[in-house]
């Protein structure tokens, strides 16, 4: 049976989504199914082992097994292994790990915490040894920054390199106390950086945001916007797959309406108000806990027992009078029990992409 395991969350207008691919099909955000054409290679009897797959940016294929890494360029496959007398090969052999940088040099971990990076022509390898400074642990997954450091991320949390002069060297940790703490205890999946210092983390422990700025760590289910699960593979999306719609049924119609275009909703009893400006709206039999439930995930936020609002539509905040001021200059009560949580989303919603 063909299935879509989908999550989005959405945080202005940015899109994390975590695939689960069926053995039998891979379908599409809006879970319609595409047709895949596959090419068998039963020829190469060691890529049925296969761990890690990378294609550089020349297109290549590099392909990790237990024992080595296999190099495919759609015509001819060359290998290369572990060899305790070759210096210029791998230091370790079971794949965990590859990687590009932005010289298009490509990184290798195997188990044991090994590194090597190859050279210009990715023939040839070098180990990064750092004097016992980095720990033999499972890497999972490699990244780079905007200042070119190298994330490192695996069963014992996170690790830096930087470049200096001209030698590779472990980073400074841009976090301290106990969130340096915190992030040497999680297992770390996959690693996605946003402009603005934003950190996104998949772990074991669930999905984790970063800030650098603030040396700061959060969770997006502590504002509900995904659940508490392990999270293993993060993918950024510049642009919503589609302009989402809910469906809503009044006495009359059913409405499809664009999430976008709701500015807010209000509580009456069993009932829901919901404003598209101040004087556009739609009375619904819908209590507002229901809408709150739909609407979380697209950037809602539910500042008082009677107001669910759009937050990318908030224009400001009035300190003496504890009120939000909307986009068509609607004023409304912020309940002390919600500030700190209303200013902790609205940190994160700041950091454009």
């Amino acid at each position: 049976m063909n299935r879509c395991f989908i999550r989005g969350v959405v945080i202005n207008k940015l899109i994390f989504s975590i695939y689960m691919v069926s053995l039998l099909s891979i379908q599409d955000i809006t879970c319609q199914p595409r047709t895949y054409l596959f090419e068998s290679m039963d020829q190469y009897r060691e890529f049925p082992d296969s761990r890690v797959i990378l294609q550089d940016k020349d297109g290549i294929m590099w392909v990790g097994t237990h024992d080595s890494i296999w190099r495919y360029d759609g015509y001819e496959v060359s290998n290369f292994k572990y060899n305790r007398s070759d210096t210029s090969s791998l230091s370790g052999a079971a794949i965990t790990a590859l990687f590009e940088d932005h010289s298009s040099r490509l990184w290798v971990a195997s188990l044991g915490g090994n590194i090597d990076r190859s050279n210009e022509h990715k023939n040839q390898f070098k180990n990064i040894s750092l004097n016992s400074q980095l720990p033999s642990f499972r890497i999972h997954v490699f990244n780079e920054d905007d200042d070119q450091n190298i994330w490192i991320g695996g069963d014992e949390g996170l690790i830096i390199l930087s470049y200096q002069n001209s030698a590779i060297q472990r980073s400074s940790n841009p976090f301290h106390g106990t969130v340096q703490e915190l992030l040497k205890e999680i297992v770390v999946y996959d690693i996605l950086f946003q402009k603005n210092g934003l950190i996104w983390l998949a772990t074991k422990q669930g999905l984790y945001f970063c800030n650098t700025h603030t040396a700061s760590i959060h969770k997006p289910a502590d504002f509900g916007f995904f659940p508490d699960i392990p999270v293993y593979d993060l993918e950024l999306n510049l642009k919503y797959q589609e302009d989402p719609t809910i469906s809503i049924s009044t006495a009359e119609s059913i409405e499809f309406i664009k999430i976008r275009k709701i500015l807010r909703c209000e509580a009456h009893g069993a009932y829901s108000e919901i404003y598209f400006n101040k004087d556009n709206k739609l009375l619904i039999s819908k209590v507002i806990k229901e809408l709150e439930n739909i609407l979380t995930d697209f950037s809602f936020f539910r500042i008082h027992q009677s107001h669910l609002v759009n937050l990318l539509k908030v224009e400001k905040y009035i300190r003496k009078e504890n009120m939000i001021i909307m986009s068509d200059g609607t004023r409304l009560p912020l309940a002390r029990s919600r500030k700190e949580d209303f200013f902790e989303v609205m940190n994160l919603l700041k950091y454009k992409h």
